[in-house]
C-alpha cells in the first residue's frame, strides 16, 4: 500500500508540474499581449510606456494573473492586433500627409 501511495503521490506531482508549465505558457501569451497593447496606446497618444500601464482606458487590461482561459488569450491578443493596426493607420496617414506637403 506504501508503494501504491508513493506512485501515487509522483504522479500528483508531475500532473502538478504540467499545470504549472502550461499556466507559464499562458502568463507568458498574455503578458506579451499585454506589453504590445501598452506600446500601441504609448504610440498613439503620444505618452510613455509607464503612462500607458496606468492610463484607465485600459483598465481591462491589466490582470494578466486571473482567468488564462485561451478565450481570454485570444482577446488579449485581438486587442493588441486592433491597437497596432491603429498605429499602422496612423503612421500611413502622417506619411501621406508629409508626402503632400513636399
Amino acid at each position: 500500500d506504501g508503494v501504491s501511495l508513493q506512485t501515487e503521490y509522483e504522479a500528483i506531482l508531475g500532473r502538478l508540474e504540467s499545470i504549472r508549465a502550461v499556466k507559464a505558457v499562458a502568463v507568458e501569451d498574455i503578458q506579451g499581449s499585454q506589453k504590445r497593447i501598452y506600446e500601441a496606446y504609448a504610440a498613439l497618444n503620444g505618452c510613455s510606456l509607464e503612462d500607458a500601464m496606468e492610463a484607465s482606458e485600459l483598465e481591462q487590461w491589466r490582470d494578466t494573473e486571473i482567468f488564462l482561459t485561451e478565450e481570454r488569450r485570444g482577446l488579449f491578443r485581438s486587442k493588441a492586433e486592433e491597437m497596432e493596426e491603429s498605429v499602422a493607420s496612423r503612421t500611413q496617414a502622417v506619411v501621406s500627409l508629409i508626402r503632400d506637403c513636399q
